[in-house]
């Protein structure tokens, strides 16, 4: 049970904090969605794509002609982290940049002063290899290069390595909020670093690096509800607060029978007429209405369901017979769309079957305000109905 003066701090505190948190989050999700290559997915996951994207922009030699611009701005990055020092970003000032030589995602190897940084790709969260990172060490010694740092980047910074008798292994987050994570870090300060001067190459590289700092930001969308979850913790911390959420969690989804409950007293009596009964799916779904047994001039039986939840209503109209075609059915569904002015959609997952719904996504301001409309739309449809079925001279094309 629910203690009510628990209920009532709980809903007195100003909780503008955590809406703005998921605000926040949805506003991202759907900017960042749209991308380049998020478009199509099929590669964009891979390792070895993000692989060729930091090896591409870290490569002074590389076509995006910003020498070594990225470059320098990746070892500043680190030094910032204290990964490397001053010193070391020094050492790099030649450097080549190496893809998979001795099985290592990326390589930063200045010959001239012996130096390398090894880079280990693990965004897409893939599973160690045995011995992987003394092996990767062991292939720098050989080349007589010493290791100045070993990064280990997965998506939030959650994964680490350790090698016993080694340098230290660095755990770089991709995204994870921090403003040390690689899309603020170095993504994004690449993107604003760019000299303006014009060309058509200038906007090719800009558009290329915002585009991919799109893409992280869509595949790690999970650090943001990390971001939710954080606030949600501390305003949940008091076990008084924390159990009257988790009672409110488990209350919530019975409001769907409260709602199909005011549906029912508002609709008032024989209103479903001409179907031929009115029965609930099973007794595990009171909130779930099934109209049967509307036959059009005893030739077609149409039915009509009316389900009820937490947070919308849908209506589904068709034909139990599949006896008529889909343009004979869209010529029935026109009718009952011009008087109701709403579009009954097919359900993909029903062959025959047209959907409309009703939800607080659709910019309801309160529950009430819906149940208001649902039950606006329901008279209206059925009041339709009622019109077809009486008019003798409506008849649904052969």
């Amino acid at each position: 049970m629910i203690n009510s003066l628990a209920l009532h701090n709980m809903f007195d505190r100003d909780w503008s904090k955590l809406h703005d948190n998921i605000r926040a989050h949805i506003d991202l999700q759907q900017r960042v969605s749209y991308n380049i290559a998020s478009i199509s997915n099929y590669t964009s996951h891979h390792e070895n794509f993000h692989s060729d994207v930091w090896g591409f922009l870290l490569d002074p030699t590389g076509s995006h002609k910003q020498n070594d611009l990225f470059l320098k701005l990746f070892l500043r990055y680190l030094s910032s982290l204290n990964i490397i020092t001053s010193d070391d970003e020094a050492k790099f000032i030649g450097a080549r940049i190496l893809r998979e030589k001795g099985r290592i995602d990326i390589s930063i190897v200045d010959k001239a002063n012996s130096a390398c940084i090894i880079i280990e790709n693990k965004i897409n969260n893939a599973r160690d290899q045995k011995d992987q990172m003394l092996r990767y060490y062991r292939y720098a010694k050989k080349q007589d290069l010493t290791v100045v740092a070993m990064l280990y980047v997965s998506a939030q910074g959650e994964r680490q390595a350790v090698l016993i008798d080694g340098p230290v292994i660095t755990p770089i987050a991709v995204s994870n909020g921090s403003p040390n994570d690689l899309i603020n870090g170095w993504i994004s300060v690449c993107r604003s670093s760019i000299s303006y001067d014009g060309s058509e190459a200038f906007e090719d590289i800009r558009s290329l690096i915002h585009q991919y700092y799109l893409l992280l930001k869509h595949l790690t969308i999970s650090s943001m509800k990390v971001q939710t979850a954080k606030t949600l913790y501390e305003y949940l911390n008091k076990s008084e607060d924390f159990n009257t959420a988790i009672a409110i969690s488990e209350q919530l989804d019975n409001l769907k029978y409260y709602r199909h409950q005011l549906f029912i007293e508002q609709m008032g009596n024989n209103y479903f007429k001409p179907f031929g009964s009115q029965t609930i799916y099973s007794k595990e779904y009171p909130n779930h209405m099934i109209f049967k047994y509307w036959k059009h001039h005893n030739d077609t039986n149409f039915q009509l369901d009316i389900a009820h939840y937490k947070d919308r209503t849908e209506f589904t109209f068709y034909e139990k017979d599949n006896k008529l075609t889909g343009n004979q059915m869209m010529y029935l569904l026109s009718e009952l769309q011009e008087a109701t002015n709403y579009h009954l959609k097919e359900d993909m997952l029903n062959v025959q079957h047209y959907k409309f719904v009703m939800g607080m996504v659709d910019g309801y301001k309160t529950l009430q305000e819906l149940d208001e409309h649902v039950v606006k739309y329901a008279i209206l449809l059925f009041n339709k109905i009622q019109c077809l079925n009486a008019d003798n001279e409506f008849r649904i094309p052969q």
